[in-house]
């Protein structure tokens, strides 16, 4: 029960982060890209 609900939480952390991060870079990517157009 409590193994399972923690393992669960671990995912579901993990896909968050990875999401996190991805916008990160999604964000930095584009931040220099809309400086240099306007």
């Amino acid at each position: 029960g409590s193994l399972c609900g923690a393992q669960l939480m671990f995912v579901i952390l993990s896909v968050l982060l990875v999401a996190a991060l991805r916008a990160g870079l999604v964000c930095a990517a584009c931040r220099p890209l809309r400086y240099g157009l306007t």
